[in-house]
Parts: C-alpha cells; sequence; structure tokens
C-alpha cells in the first residue's frame, strides 16, 4: 500500500511561536530630523524677533550698557540681513522639490529655513 501523505509533511497545522526582534534603532529618523529643524526654527524666529521688537521698548529690568549696546547692535544688523538674505532663501525654498530627494523634501525646506535664521544672525553680528 501506498500513503498519498508524505512522511515530511505533518497532519496537524503546526504553529511556531514568532520571536519578536526588539528594535533598538529609530524607525523614523527622518521624522526626528524635521521635528529637530522645526524647533531650531521657531527658537531662532522667537529670538529674532524678541531682539527686533523687544530691545527698542522699554523694559523695567534694568540691563547692563554692554549688553545694551550688543542687543542694539544686533537689531540694527537684523533690520539689514534678514531683507538681505531673503532672495536667495526664497529661491532655495522654490526649488527644494527638484534638489532633494523626494521623501526628504520637508526637511530640506526646513533646513533652508534654519539655515536662513542662522545666516541673517551671523551676518547681523558682523554689520
Amino acid at each position: 500500500m501506498t500513503s498519498t501523505n508524505s512522511a515530511k509533511a505533518p497532519l496537524l497545522p503546526v504553529s511556531q511561536p514568532m520571536l519578536q526582534t526588539i528594535n533598538t534603532r529609530d524607525e523614523h529618523p527622518q521624522q526626528r530630523i524635521e521635528y529637530t529643524l522645526m524647533i531650531s526654527a521657531v527658537l531662532l524666529t522667537t529670538i529674532q524677533f524678541l531682539i527686533l521688537y523687544g530691545v527698542d521698548s522699554t523694559t523695567p529690568v534694568s540691563r547692563d550698557s554692554l549688553c545694551d549696546a550688543l542687543l542694539h547692535q544686533l537689531a540694527r544688523g537684523l533690520r539689514i540681513s534678514i531683507p538681505h538674505s531673503s532672495p536667495t532663501t526664497a529661491i532655495l525654498f522654490i526649488i527644494a522639490p527638484y534638489i532633494a530627494q523626494p521623501g526628504r523634501i520637508v526637511a530640506a525646506r526646513y533646513a533652508i529655513l534654519v539655515g536662513h535664521l542662522v545666516g541673517s544672525t551671523l551676518g547681523a553680528l558682523l554689520v
């Protein structure tokens, strides 16, 4: 007599326990980069806003003369450097989909914005 089932195949379905691997690596490193760039942009924008519009207003807190002079110089420099660096930033922001990888367009735009903010702040210090 010949059997129709082979000796290697089990008659009942066998379920093997799946080993779950512990993933220690971050699953979304791109998202972490985007959040870091976004927080950096918000912080730099807030600092520039406070310097531009908070220096000329009278505050009840007394500052020493060196800090006051530095902030006034930085505010004067920001008024010059922000408009002068804006055209380059706008052009890079527009062409970002063409120069960045498809999945990294948002991160590229955040990086362009942070670069603009850092560059305008450093340019204000040099003026």
